[in-house]
């Protein structure tokens, strides 16, 4: 039986979050706050991301044009969509001031893959049968207890 349902995402949320932060870099803090380099669906965005947070820990200056240089100088360009891509991020924000709305999104989609995620583990280990129902429930317990604290 093919699965056809859609992994749970918001890939306009993540780009606005990513403009947002290269058009305001005072918003990487209220997102770092919201989201982790994981959150992002794609590899793109999250190879983004990490750079948008190393740039602002090391306290460089962040633009779309030290972003593009910076993943250029890392050889990461191409892995992070290549320049057209990532200018293509700020197109279409017209309100900055909604991109910790956004990053709440794509938190709350990041939340449901994991549940997702884990939900078919414990799926595969009750159907092989190989483990006690109460280390099932054990581990479903804490498993999301977990995620629930990210929520």
């Amino acid at each position: 039986m093919q699965d056809n349902r859609k992994v749970p995402q918001n890939l306009p949320a993540e780009r606005a979050v990513l403009g947002g932060v290269i058009m305001d870099p005072a918003l990487l803090k209220t997102v770092t706050g919201l989201l982790e380099e994981r959150d992002f669906l794609l590899p793109q965005n999250q190879r983004i991301f990490r750079h948008l947070c190393k740039m602002h820990n090391e306290g460089s200056f962040i633009d779309l044009l030290t972003l593009v240089d910076r993943l250029g100088n890392f050889g990461e360009l191409d892995g992070a969509g290549g320049s057209g891509y990532i200018s293509s991020l700020i197109d279409g924000l017209h309100n900055k001031s909604n991109v910790p709305h956004y990053a709440a999104i794509v938190r709350e989609k990041a939340i449901l893959r994991r549940i997702a995620h884990e939900s078919e583990k414990l799926t595969t280990a009750a159907l092989e049968g190989d483990s006690l129902t109460t280390d099932l429930i054990t581990n479903a317990n804490d498993t999301f207890s977990r995620l629930g604290h990210f929520h």
